[in-house]
């Protein structure tokens, strides 16, 4: 009978035990845990096989589509990008109308650690090439720290000059950089000298939630009757956001007739919950026309 060959799993034991995976009393560990990793190492972003440095180095080419390439390089790594700001930043006053509208979107993609450059992104919208222009208002809408210089915008009786300052304004919202400075500033426009502006105004205060309930409470005193109605308006956009203002439109029901009125009910209407004290009291009020408007109020909210 041939010899019963011996099992060769010595080695398999002894690589077990050396990493310690064997029994607790021979030294070793009753769990098998992972193998260390090795951390990988950092490999800096590239874009057509070039590092964002050289990409950086290259804004400053003679030719102007040299700087164009290299910008929409940076933007395909937004984030990382914005270690180079200083040097796009100077591309936004470039000679080149190509390169200006590459920094705007650039800057735009990076977002709010541009804001140091929110001025240069600004004086974008006065550009001679409409496009740069307009894709200077997105890029604004993307960066809080252009709010306040485009609040100044919507100050200008060229409703297409506004335009643009407004559409970023709205979608910056809430999120624009000194909200209450945004709501002050363009709350100087809510008159009635240009009905067409008014309304862009209310449309920007209601966008800037909280901070714009105090513009819009004080317009609901205006003498001009629409002005009270656009403001009335903008705080039922706010909802219950515009808790504040509930003393003043109850006073615009009592001392409004029509549309204000009416306008002023359907905002206490909105607020919700802390306005229904308030519509209460004014369905009880002496003034027959007032509590029937308020009853009516206080049956929409049920």
């Amino acid at each position: 009978m041939s010899p019963r060959p011996r099992r060769r799993w010595g080695w398999l034991a002894s690589a077990l035990l050396g990493a310690g995976c064997g029994p607790a009393g021979l030294g070793g560990s009753d769990a098998i845990g992972p193998a260390p990793k090795t951390p990988a190492p950092t490999i800096p972003p590239r874009t057509d096989g070039r590092t964002l440095d050289l990409w950086a180095a290259r804004l400053d080419d003679p030719e102007p589509a040299a700087r164009r390439d290299a910008l929409e390089a940076l933007g395909q790594h937004a984030s990382a990008a914005s270690e180079y700001l200083d040097a796009i930043a100077p591309r936004l006053a470039d000679p080149d109308a190509g390169v200006r509208w590459a920094a705007a979107e650039l800057v735009g993609r990076i977002g709010a650690p541009a804001g140091a450059h929110a001025a240069a992104l600004d004086r974008l919208l006065d550009d001679p090439v409409p496009g740069v222009r307009r894709v200077a208002a997105r890029a604004a809408a993307h960066v809080p720290a252009t709010a306040l210089a485009l609040a100044r915008r919507l100050g200008s009786d060229d409703a297409g000059g506004r335009a643009p300052a407004k559409a970023a304004l709205l979608a910056l919202g809430v999120g624009a950089d000194d909200a209450a400075g945004v709501a002050t500033t363009v709350g100087a426009w809510l008159i009635p000298d240009d009905p067409a502006r008014a309304e862009d105004v209310a449309d920007v205060l209601a966008a800037l939630g909280p901070a714009g309930v105090g513009p819009l409470r004080a317009a609901l005193a205006h003498e001009d009757a629409f002005i009270a109605v656009l403001a009335a308006g903008a705080l039922a956009r706010l909802g219950e956001a515009a808790g504040p203002a509930v003393e003043a439109l109850a006073e615009a029901v009592r001392t409004r007739r029509g549309d204000a009125r009416t306008a002023a009910l359907d905002a206490l209407v909105a607020v919700g919950a802390s306005a229904r004290s308030a519509l209460v009291t004014l369905s009880a009020s002496p003034d027959a026309a007032v509590a029937a408007a308020a009853t009516e109020a206080l049956a929409r909210r049920r």
